[in-house]
Protein backbone atom coordinates (compact mmCIF):
# COMPACT_ATOMS: atom_id res chain seq x y z
CA UNK A 1 0.00 0.00 0.00
CA UNK A 2 1.33 3.40 -0.99
CA UNK A 3 1.49 5.97 1.76
CA UNK A 4 -0.12 9.36 1.38
CA UNK A 5 3.27 11.07 1.56
CA UNK A 6 4.63 8.85 -1.21
CA UNK A 7 1.59 9.59 -3.38
CA UNK A 8 1.93 13.33 -2.80
CA UNK A 9 5.52 13.12 -4.06
CA UNK A 10 4.76 10.77 -6.94
CA UNK A 11 1.76 12.57 -8.50
CA UNK A 12 3.47 15.85 -9.47
CA UNK A 13 6.56 13.96 -10.61
CA UNK A 14 4.42 11.73 -12.85
CA UNK A 15 2.54 14.75 -14.26
CA UNK A 16 5.83 16.45 -15.19
CA UNK A 17 7.38 13.28 -16.67
CA UNK A 18 4.38 12.54 -18.90
CA UNK A 19 4.23 16.17 -20.04
CA UNK A 20 7.91 16.16 -20.97
CA UNK A 21 7.62 12.81 -22.77
CA UNK A 22 4.61 14.11 -24.70
CA UNK A 23 6.49 17.21 -25.83
CA UNK A 24 9.48 15.12 -26.95
CA UNK A 25 7.51 12.42 -28.80
CA UNK A 26 5.03 14.83 -30.43
CA UNK A 27 3.00 11.94 -31.91
CA UNK A 28 -0.57 11.69 -30.60
CA UNK A 29 -1.04 8.08 -31.72
CA UNK A 30 2.19 6.91 -30.11
CA UNK A 31 1.40 8.82 -26.91
CA UNK A 32 -2.14 7.40 -26.81
CA UNK A 33 -0.86 3.85 -27.27
CA UNK A 34 1.76 4.31 -24.55
CA UNK A 35 -0.67 5.84 -22.05
CA UNK A 36 -3.35 3.23 -22.71
CA UNK A 37 -0.96 0.38 -21.96
CA UNK A 38 0.11 1.83 -18.61
CA UNK A 39 -1.05 -0.20 -15.65
CA UNK A 40 -0.86 2.44 -12.98
CA UNK A 41 -3.23 3.94 -10.46
CA UNK A 42 -3.00 7.46 -11.89
CA UNK A 43 -3.56 6.78 -15.59
CA UNK A 44 -6.21 9.51 -15.90
CA UNK A 45 -3.68 12.02 -14.57
CA UNK A 46 -1.31 10.94 -17.35
CA UNK A 47 -3.95 11.81 -19.95
CA UNK A 48 -4.48 15.17 -18.26
CA UNK A 49 -0.75 15.90 -18.42
CA UNK A 50 -0.41 14.79 -22.04
CA UNK A 51 -3.45 16.86 -22.95
CA UNK A 52 -1.96 19.94 -21.33
CA UNK A 53 1.37 19.41 -23.09
CA UNK A 54 -0.23 18.95 -26.52
CA UNK A 55 -2.52 21.95 -26.11
CA UNK A 56 0.21 24.18 -24.70
CA UNK A 57 2.60 23.34 -27.53
CA UNK A 58 -0.05 23.91 -30.14
CA UNK A 59 -1.44 27.13 -28.67
CA UNK A 60 2.06 28.54 -28.35
CA UNK A 61 2.95 27.85 -31.96
CA UNK A 62 -0.31 28.20 -33.86
CA UNK A 63 -3.15 29.44 -31.64
CA UNK A 64 -5.23 26.44 -32.73
CA UNK A 65 -6.03 23.12 -31.06
CA UNK A 66 -6.30 20.81 -34.05
CA UNK A 67 -3.74 18.29 -32.74
CA UNK A 68 -5.29 18.45 -29.29
CA UNK A 69 -8.71 17.76 -30.79
CA UNK A 70 -7.32 14.72 -32.64
CA UNK A 71 -5.76 13.40 -29.40
CA UNK A 72 -9.06 14.05 -27.63
CA UNK A 73 -11.04 12.14 -30.28
CA UNK A 74 -8.77 9.10 -29.90
CA UNK A 75 -9.13 8.94 -26.11
CA UNK A 76 -12.35 10.74 -25.17
CA UNK A 77 -14.35 7.61 -24.36
CA UNK A 78 -12.45 7.00 -21.13
CA UNK A 79 -10.61 10.23 -20.37
CA UNK A 80 -12.63 13.14 -21.78
CA UNK A 81 -12.98 14.87 -18.42
CA UNK A 82 -9.26 14.72 -17.64
CA UNK A 83 -8.24 15.82 -21.12
CA UNK A 84 -10.54 18.82 -20.89
CA UNK A 85 -8.88 19.71 -17.59
CA UNK A 86 -5.50 19.46 -19.35
CA UNK A 87 -6.72 21.85 -22.03
CA UNK A 88 -7.87 24.21 -19.30
CA UNK A 89 -4.43 24.11 -17.67
CA UNK A 90 -2.81 24.95 -21.00
CA UNK A 91 -5.16 27.86 -21.56
CA UNK A 92 -4.70 29.14 -18.00
CA UNK A 93 -0.93 28.78 -18.12
CA UNK A 94 -0.49 31.87 -20.26
CA UNK A 95 -4.05 33.20 -20.06
CA UNK A 96 -4.76 32.00 -23.57
CA UNK A 97 -8.18 31.91 -25.16
CA UNK A 98 -9.84 29.75 -27.78
CA UNK A 99 -11.73 32.78 -29.01
CA UNK A 100 -15.39 33.53 -29.44
CA UNK A 101 -17.71 30.65 -30.22
CA UNK A 102 -15.09 27.90 -29.85
CA UNK A 103 -16.03 25.02 -27.60
CA UNK A 104 -14.70 21.58 -26.85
Amino acid sequence: MTSLVDSLKYIPQLFIEIGEMTRLKNDKNLISAYLNQLDIEYKALCFESASMAIADQELTSSKSINEWEAFYEINKEKYCFHMQIGLGWALAKDRKSLGEGKSV
